[in-house]
């Protein structure tokens, strides 16, 4: 007789086998006993070999392989959130590896007090060789476990919560396909169910992800047009204002583009490691987000 599921791990693919087997075998040197979880991969139309590694070893933990069609990520994680058997769902990434101590604090912090979303400490590495290293915290000026986040700061490459509170809330929205906000907006509903946030530093992984400026810059002109849905799906001057999109800057900003030579400028100064750099950067990641608000708004 199987026992019984006390968490699913929640993983969304798409050809990133490269990396995929050393977060795999980041949850085979977990703390607590491989009966105590289970992780369901959906895996969106992958073609590098994802579907023949995850069949070829016996994992220590049950390991269920989802083979979907092409979708975005939130119809992905949808559909093995479905699929889920635990009571609690910890949602993470392909690219995340594990700390040995991560499913047993997740299950410390839901054990002592349930009803809450527990968001771990994810540390930005960009070569497997650092995990275990400093990093940066994706996550900065919180130290303590059991501080309260805001929307804005649920981390859902770890997160774990109720799986009924997750389906309960509609999972995530499936209009976003983009880049950006689909983990923001579910936090939204999360908090105006008054379904706390916290954070819980013991609870570690290591994100291996290295982003091109040119790449982040691409993803920050989408993450504007996901501004700009997230805001009409929810009408509030108040949300408009922090996310950003508001006429006042608007306005600032197409006044900004008129100024000639300033883009041009910051092309030029991107990736200095002075204070010039760090201004150029900047500048072009919030001109190409409100390029992409200005796209959305106009559609």
């Amino acid at each position: 007789m199987r026992e019984v599921t006390t968490i699913s791990v929640v993983i969304g693919t798409r050809n990133q086998r490269h990396i995929l087997e050393a977060v795999l075998q980041s949850y085979c040197a977990q703390t607590v006993p491989p009966e105590a979880f289970e992780l369901v991969l959906a895996d969106s139309a992958s073609d590098d070999g994802t579907s023949e590694m995850c069949a070829v070893k016996a994992w220590p933990f049950r390991l269920r392989h989802l083979a979907l069609g092409h979708g975005s990520k939130a119809v992905a994680r949808n559909i093995a959130i479905r699929e889920a058997e635990g009571p609690l769902v910890l949602l993470t990434d392909a690219d995340v590896i594990a700390d040995a101590a991560l499913i047993e604090r997740h299950l410390a912090v839901h054990a002592a007090q349930a009803g809450r979303v527990v968001v771990g400490r994810q540390i930005l590495v960009d070569r497997v060789d650092q995990v275990g290293g400093p990093g940066r915290d994706a996550l900065g000026g919180h130290d303590g476990g059991g501080d309260r986040l805001s929307w804005r700061e649920l981390v859902t490459g770890n997160a774990s919560l109720a799986r009924d509170t997750l389906v309960t809330a509609g999972g995530f929205d499936e209009t976003f396909v983009g880049y950006g906000y689909e983990d923001y907006e579910l936090g939204y509903r999360l908090a105006a169910r008054g379904i706390p946030i916290v954070y819980e530093p013991t609870a570690i992984n290591w994100h291996c992800h290295p982003v091109r400026f040119e790449d982040d810059v691409v993803r920050k002109h989408e993450a504007g047009g996901a501004a700009v849905l997230f805001a009409r799906m929810h009408p509030s001057v108040a949300l408009r204002t922090e996310l950003g999109i508001h006429p006042l800057n608007r306005a600032l900003w197409r006044g900004v583009g008129r100024v000639g030579g300033l883009h041009a400028a910051g092309v030029a100064n991107a990736h200095a490691s002075n204070w010039r750099g760090r201004l150029a950067r900047w500048f072009l990641l919030e001109e190409a987000f409100q390029r992409g608000v200005r796209e959305a708004l106009a559609r």
